[in-house]
């Protein structure tokens, strides 16, 4: 083994006990390390000046070090502040379609003018208003959770997605049949006047 060699597996030594210890970061600068080494020898310098002057100019292991934690604390605070503007982004959404189901079923009661008795399902569905206004109530409390939490990992939100389309789907579906059943209704009964 050469004494460049012998030199640069000393510097990944280096760099291992400085904490570097992740193999692309530490391959990414020995790749640097020899690239600056072939520069510094086509420039005229011998291979252990070159290979010294790419050490300075590359920098000192612990500096390095430092380096590499600001860019992945930066990386992680970036994915929990994307996890937190998505977790909003689905509560609005979720608190406009509940807002659009209240809104319908508040619309089916002003049917009774055509029909004297609504349906016994829409009934039962505009009793439960007050559960639709809940949900997004619900939500919202849980983004507030989310969003002010102080742990290390800010949890998915797949799973937030998952929870508020199925508690969305599982209450228009019903809601927009119960909205349905008088129109249908008035409809017969003025068909049969």
């Amino acid at each position: 083994m050469s004494n460049l060699e012998q030199s640069i597996t000393a510097w990944r030594r280096q760099m291992l006990a400085a904490g570097i210890k992740t193999p692309v970061p530490l391959e990414e600068l020995e790749i640097h390390l020899r690239d600056e080494i072939e520069q510094q020898v086509k420039s005229g310098l011998n291979e252990l000046e070159a290979f010294n002057f790419a050490v300075r100019k590359i920098g000192q292991a612990s500096a390095l070090k430092k380096e590499f934690r600001k860019v992945r604390e930066t990386t992680i605070m970036n994915i929990f502040t994307m996890k937190k503007f998505i977790h909003a982004i689905i509560l609005a959404v979720f608190g406009f379609g509940c807002l659009f189901t209240w809104s319908i079923l508040n619309l089916a009661p002003a049917v009774r003018r055509a029909i004297p008795i609504l349906p016994a399902f829409t009934t039962l569905c505009i009793s439960l208003r007050p559960a639709v206004a809940a949900l997004p109530v619900l939500a919202a409390a849980y983004c507030v959770w989310v969003w002010f939490r102080k742990a290390d990992r800010v949890p998915s939100w797949i799973g937030f997605f998952a929870a508020t389309t199925g508690a969305f789907v599982l209450v228009t579906l019903p809601a927009m049949l119960a909205a349905y059943l008088p129109l249908l209704a008035a409809v017969n009964h003025l068909a049969g006047k």
